[in-house]
């Protein structure tokens, strides 16, 4: 049986949201996609991720951050990157939050690569590796 890694896209941007999702699946991770925070904050209830990737400014209730927090206290192992096309997304409470702070528009390649990188060291299963 093959292990794939749950990823946690939340992002109001619809197309960037589903291109990243597409392109996360093509890589062999597992793939959930939220519009908002609210939706997002749900998908945490209800299920275990390894990596959240959350844009940090969205319309409505909350932000980037709120859904960093709730996955924390959820799954404190899970990778988090935050996403933002703000010049200084490297406020001291932002980068205190966040495993790693990404900037708009994001290089895929290279978000893959991070994300396969720190799933490494933190020991988590691998697209495409077997369950031993």
């Amino acid at each position: 049986m093959e292990l794939k890694p749950k990823v946690l896209v939340v992002d109001d941007e619809e197309s960037l949201r589903s291109s990243i999702g597409k392109i996360l699946e093509m890589h062999g991770f597992e793939v959930r996609l939220a519009s908002n925070v609210p939706e997002g904050l749900a998908f945490i209830r209800a299920e275990s991720f390894n990596v959240l990737i959350s844009d940090l400014k969205m319309p409505g209730p909350g932000d980037g951050l709120t859904v960093i927090e709730a996955m924390r206290a959820s799954n404190p192992k899970a990778i988090t990157l935050l996403m933002s096309a703000f010049t200084d997304p490297g406020q001291a409470t932002v980068r205190l939050r966040a495993d790693e702070i990404l900037r708009k528009p994001v290089a895929m390649r290279e978000v893959v690569g991070l994300i396969r990188q720190k799933l490494a060291s933190a020991g988590e299963p691998q697209p495409g590796s077997a369950a031993e």
